[in-house]
């Protein structure tokens, strides 16, 4: 007997198609959680002039979907990185 709370962390239909792989939402918060680690733990400059290629060769994911999700995780991390350190923390 499955409880209603156990099936929500399932894969779900919802899954993306990777050739014969696929991923759920699950794994894609995933990659994206890791891409926003990546970035909080890391020193980049936002403002810097060759982020999209420091973004690709840290990237250490395959596919075009993984990549992708990896990549706004770490986006996300540094403007949320940027916002905390531009504050004054009392």
């Amino acid at each position: 007997m499955t409880s209603s709370k156990n099936s929500s962390l399932r894969p779900q239909p919802e899954d993306v198609q990777l050739g014969s792989a696929e991923l759920s939402s699950f794994e894609l918060s995933r990659i994206y959680a890791k891409g926003w680690n990546a970035a909080r733990a890391g020193q980049v400059d936002v403002s810097d002039e060759a982020l999209d290629a420091f973004i690709e060769t840290s990237n250490p994911y395959a596919t075009a979907a993984e990549r992708a999700r990896w990549e706004d995780g770490f986006k996300a991390g540094l403007r949320r990185k940027d916002e905390i350190d531009g504050r004054k923390l009392i």
